[in-house]
């Protein structure tokens, strides 16, 4: 039911949620709703001050109390309409922009429900309000790809929700949303690194880490390069996921983590496995793998073995060529390595 409900969910719960360091859209005005002249200058100082110092869970903290001040003290002001660059409207945007800076998606649709209680038919909030409803219909879309395992859906999903984030940046007067857009690339990290489209996947994966260095970010990233056969990397993001999380010390709450598919993880046994993964990698590499050899290659002649061996080096050795490889040039020199040891390895081995 995508009706505006009656709650009045002006109060600011205490619900841990994650942070940005951009600021969301304001207005001085914005905080001229409190009806008391000197609290009016007092909610506007301090909503300055938080904007500017990238505080959204401030400002959402401001508005919210602004808003609970009109709502209790001047009940008239809310019945009067909900125009665009009016005072209330502002604040009923701040307060949503800022918790969508938080990641905090629901409480930005409730802020917005706020405000069309009173007036079902704002123009600015309805907007706001559809926009709000069609991002979290694409992100529960992907969410449902992801979790039954279609990452080729997802993907087109995902598109699609990062779309409908932009046109929301748009709404709410520029700001990049970046908390929120953080878990849109925690999802893109998983979805093109499940169909091996790792070019696109890591820069979605570093990004979610820049954004917020929290522990779902490095666990995705840990789990995408582990997909990439790069598990020194990803011994180190397991760790880094360890620390965000506490330590290895921590209570066993805090060190758990949900994978794209709902399936819960203990990270200390992840970070475990993946020196397990980085040793095996080291000492007993499959490198037929590595060059993408046929599975019944061991039972083919000598010859065919040879011919084989020389056509998917060739191949191979292209693909990952400096100058030709795309994305991270790490990466294509890390896989560069990988596969002139498989063809060094394989040669003596097939007798070639």
């Amino acid at each position: 039911n995508d009706k505006p409900s009656a709650l009045t969910p002006l109060a600011v719960d205490d619900a841990p949620a994650a942070t940005s360091s951009n600021a969301s859209p304001t207005s001085q005005e914005s905080w001229d709703l409190v009806p008391d002249p000197a609290a009016a200058e007092a909610r506007k100082a301090e909503g300055n001050a938080l904007m500017s110092a990238g505080d959204a869970a401030g400002a959402e903290q401001a508005a919210g109390a602004a808003l609970q001040a009109l709502e209790t003290t001047n009940k008239a002001a809310m019945r009067t309409p909900f125009l665009a660059g009016e005072p209330k409207t502002l604040a009923l945007s701040v307060g949503a922009a800022a918790a969508l800076e938080r990641g905090r998606l629901d409480k930005s649709i409730r802020f917005v429900q706020a405000g069309l209680r009173h007036d079902p038919d704002s123009p600015p909030l309805k907007t706001q309000y559809n926009g709000l409803k069609e991002l979290k219909r694409k992100v529960e879309t992907v969410d449902k790809h992801l979790k039954k395992g279609y990452a080729l859906k997802a993907v087109d999903a995902l598109d699609e929700a990062v779309g409908a984030l932009d046109s929301l940046s748009a709404e709410f007067e520029g700001s990049r949303l970046d908390a929120y857009r953080a878990t849109l690339h925690v999802r893109g990290c998983h979805a093109y690194s499940r169909v091996r489209r790792h070019e696109i996947a890591f820069p979605a994966c570093n990004a979610a880490v820049d954004a917020d260095g929290a522990v779902g970010s490095y666990a995705a990233r840990a789990a995408a390069l582990e997909r990439d056969d790069d598990y020194d990397s990803a011994v180190r993001d397991w760790r880094a996921a360890v620390e965000a999380a506490g330590g290895e010390r921590a209570p066993p709450e805090q060190l758990s983590w949900t994978d794209d598919a709902g399936e819960a993880h203990d990270l200390r046994r992840r970070l475990h496995d993946g020196r397990r993964l980085e040793d095996q990698w080291e000492k007993r590499r499959d490198h037929a793998r590595v060059l993408d050899l046929p599975a019944n290659v061991g039972d083919l002649r000598k010859e065919s073995k040879c011919k084989w061996l020389k056509k998917q080096h060739k191949k191979m050795a292209r693909t990952w060529h400096p100058d030709k490889a795309r994305g991270d040039p790490n990466r294509a020199a890390r896989k560069m390595r990988e596969v002139s040891a498989a063809k060094e390895a394989l040669t003596g081995a097939f007798g070639c």
